[in-house]
């Protein structure tokens, strides 16, 4: 996959999907359990772009639906003596090794019970910052980006990529093609809604070197 992004979001969704059993499971059930997590996580990333959520970090795939699958996985590949060893010396293991569907059970109502609460807890807590105005940035913060806003850098390698492109692009220009005024031209985007860029007006600088346009 030429994706860096989804490759360190894939090894994490890994790590993240046998947290809860790692001291229950063998080392190849641990593989099988990161490598399912990987691909819940690949799954739940592009339903995210196809609605069109907003979530750049890919936090919810990562940590939320194979944090569910982690925990389910509990009641599939949990060992017995490894249990024991622990300290839980339950009548139930994992349903894959001849442990019955208890733990199984218990587990997929952790998750129906722990999924409403968190969303009460953080709805609330979401709702007290919107009417305090501090649950979005800027306009400008967002067009800018807040790697830049708050840490002056870049945090993806497209960016740097597009960066030095375009650095080695003004090398190419005309010695005195950088001290020329600009000639400022108004841009107003288009748009229904109240999203982001909708009816604004950009100034755009361009540079005119004879007929070309740059």
């Amino acid at each position: 996959m030429n994706d860096l992004n989804a490759c360190l979001n894939g090894m994490l969704a890994g790590l993240v999907a046998i947290t809860a059993s790692c001291s229950f499971i063998e080392p190849y059930a641990a593989i099988a359990i990161g490598s399912i997590g990987s691909m819940f996580y690949l799954l739940a990333s592009w339903i995210e772009i196809k609605l069109k959520l907003d979530d750049p970090l890919e936090a919810f795939p990562v940590h939320g639906v194979v944090g569910i699958w982690g925990a389910l996985a509990v009641g599939l590949f949990s060992v017995e003596r490894h249990q024991a060893a622990a300290g839980f010396n339950h009548r139930s293991w994992g349903l894959f090794y001849g442990g019955g569907g208890r733990l199984l059970a218990c587990n997929a109502i952790l998750v129906l019970v722990v999924i409403p609460w968190v969303c009460a807890i953080m709805a609330s807590f979401f709702g007290i910052l919107k009417a305090l105005g501090l649950l979005r940035i800027s306009a400008d913060a967002e067009l800018l980006g807040q790697d830049f806003e708050q840490h002056g850098g870049f945090a993806y390698p497209e960016d740097v990529i597009e960066t030095v492109e375009a650095e080695e692009t003004v090398k190419e220009l005309p010695p005195n093609f950088i001290n020329r005024p600009p000639v400022l031209t108004q841009h107003t985007s288009e748009g229904s809604g109240g999203g982001l860029g909708a009816g604004r007006t950009v100034q755009i600088e361009t540079r005119r070197d004879n007929d070309d346009e740059v």
